[in-house]
């Protein structure tokens, strides 16, 4: 996984210098979308983030009259403490913080990696530029984007030999602390300080998860019907399996007219690893899989019960809400994104998209079958350039039916 992060693939836009990491906000507040794909868990939560104070709160978004547990986060670093509150029966528990302070924004000892375009260039308020940064200290590894120049958080993902892997999306971010009281224990937490004992994150269902009624920074007026994505483009993708701990940079030719996708593993320099160029033909049930190392296809049949990936909205999708990536006020370094969803008999998808274009941003899918996957989408242009692009290799032949 550590090394897939950092697969060598052509942007659409480069410095013709590596900049120095720049210098994310200290203090900020906005809302986290995190995936723990080690403990197969995902939340959604309101966060105050203050790294000059070395200090959060997390606060879970509680779907309606539900009854499960949400927690209710305060991790003070300065004196190790973890004030955690079960919003449903306020009770508190207090306990030592075992792990050190995660940086949200660029981490202080990161490398400029690339940069990249979030939605479709030339089209304005339907796109931002991200950098990417990279650290590897001892026992952890970091990589985060965030918009460019400004450089506020959009994602990151944090690897450690004792936590796993973590993976958080950030959404409606406002610079500065706009509660005064944000970082204080609250009253449950101080009326009584008897020893507890570590508190252990509920494990939520995922699927139910991604539904949780969290507040948005903008809502229109009614419902909007679903938008209508373009039905074929081209562009970049980083794929999370996390079903199969496995994630991918990969191009992507994209035909949703005629069902059909064709992803190109994105190859390390002088790697080894096995790297396969894919074409799915749905019309024709087929799969061609060329070994970009060996040069070797293999042609396979489509299982029956496997369905088309939609990246872009889904046709059955359901308008969930707006929020807005990157920071507002910074002008050229926030997009607005629309949340759709659907729930199909074995799968279920919900996805983000620019707002009013429709272009992919991101996409989950979760099925019986297949697990739980997770794409982000870059330097997408519309149409396809290649007119061979869903061609199978001519070392690819279909065995006799």
């Amino acid at each position: 996984m550590k090394v897939a992060l950092l697969l060598c693939f052509a942007v659409g836009t480069v410095l013709t210098q590596q900049p120095n990491p720049c210098q994310s906000p200290g203090q900020w507040e906005g809302r986290e979308i995190r995936v723990d794909y080690s403990q197969k868990y995902e939340e959604r939560r309101r966060l105050f983030y203050d790294e000059t104070n070395k200090r959060t709160r997390t606060i879970a978004e509680v779907e309606f009259n539900s009854t499960r547990d949400f927690y209710d986060v305060l991790d003070i670093y300065s004196t190790n403490q973890r004030y955690s509150i079960n919003m449903r029966t306020r009770q508190c528990n207090v306990s030592t913080i075992d792990r050190p302070f995660r940086y949200r924004g660029v981490h202080p000892n990161a490398k400029f990696e690339q940069l990249v375009s979030l939605g479709l260039t030339g089209f304005p308020g339907e796109s931002i530029q991200l950098a990417i940064f990279s650290a590897n200290e001892t026992d952890e590894f970091y990589t985060g984007t965030v918009t460019y120049p400004a450089c506020i958080p959009v994602t990151n993902i944090h690897i450690t030999q004792k936590y796993g892997f973590e993976h958080s999306d950030y959404f409606d971010i406002t610079a500065g602390i706009s509660d005064p009281m944000a970082f204080v224990p609250p009253q449950e937490c101080t009326k009584s300080r008897r020893n507890a004992t570590s508190v252990n994150t509920p494990h939520i269902d995922m699927k139910a998860a991604i539904l949780l009624c969290l507040a948005i920074g903008a809502v229109l007026g009614q419902i909007p019907t679903p938008c209508l994505s373009p039905k074929q483009w081209e562009g970049r993708e980083i794929r999370v399996d996390y079903s199969q701990k496995y994630e991918e940079r990969r191009r992507l030719f994209y035909d949703e007219t005629n069902l059909r996708t064709h992803t190109m593993a994105e190859v390390e320099l002088n790697s080894t690893r096995e790297f396969y160029d894919v074409i799915m033909l749905f019309k024709e049930r087929k799969m061609y899989s060329l070994n970009r190392r060996t040069q070797q296809c293999n042609v396979t049949d489509i299982e029956p019960d496997r369905s088309f990936h939609y990246r872009g909205v889904h046709p059955n999708a359901r308008f969930e809400g707006i929020v807005s990536l990157g920071a507002a006020g910074f002008p050229g370094e926030n997009i607005d994104v629309e949340i759709f969803s659907a729930n199909e008999t074995s799968e279920y998808y919900t996805g983000l998209v620019t707002s009013p274009g429709c272009i992919p941003v991101n996409n989950y899918h979760v099925s019986q079958k297949y697990g739980f996957e997770h794409s982000n989408y870059f330097d997408i242009t519309i149409g396809i350039t290649d007119p061979e692009a869903f061609v199978p290799p001519p070392n690819c032949k279909a065995p006799p039916s």
